[in-house]
């Protein structure tokens, strides 16, 4: 007799089989998560150059949080294909101990297709919290827009170090701004 584990195992097979019955719908999971990402962008972008006020700014995050939410449940759900062999992964020769095996994993439009809703979504989610740190250690709305944003979009890392670069570089400004405010204040 079948163990619970298994039984739920051959659930979620069906399931993911179901669902993703085709390369087609591995072709729509990709374009839905590209259309929520570019609209929790949008939402990030306009919110950090327009929209100022604390409600807005929340109304925005919200936006940009359910973006972020949406992708990741997506991503969940076609990696739970991927992991329970609805895609059409080589098991024998992809792994992630080699760069041939994850070559191999990515000759799979299925895992294709998880890979790049990881990417959008965890871009994404590192955009919103860069742009927020930037904007409290007063780095200008259009470095943040203009340089931070584009470049944790298309390569997050670089945009990582270079938010790090702006955050100190203003950082610094403002604690020195701060502090003479303070000593013109005390005398």
């Amino acid at each position: 007799m079948p163990s619970v584990a298994s039984r739920a195992l051959t659930l979620v097979r069906a399931v993911a089989r179901t669902v993703f019955h085709s390369r087609d719908a591995y072709a729509r999971a990709f374009d839905r998560a590209c259309a929520c990402a570019c609209v929790g962008w949008t939402a990030l972008l306009l919110g950090e150059a327009f929209f100022t006020s604390e409600r807005s700014r929340r109304i925005t995050d919200a936006c940009v949080s359910a973006c972020v939410l949406a992708c990741s449940v997506g991503y969940a759900i076609v990696l739970a294909s991927v992991v329970c062999g609805a895609g059409d992964v080589d098991a024998t020769r992809a792994s992630f101990s080699s760069l041939a095996g994850v070559e191999a994993l990515f000759e799979s439009s299925a895992a294709c297709c998880a890979g790049f809703i990881h990417y959008l979504a965890f871009d994404l989610y590192l955009g919103r919290a860069l742009l927020k740190r930037e904007r409290e250690c007063g780095v200008p709305t259009v470095l943040r827009v203009c340089v931070t944003a584009p470049l944790t979009f298309v390569a997050g890392p670089v945009g990582y170090a270079w938010s790090a670069a702006a955050t100190a570089a203003f950082g610094r400004r403002t604690k020195s701004e701060s502090e003479k405010e303070t000593k013109s204040k005390t005398r």
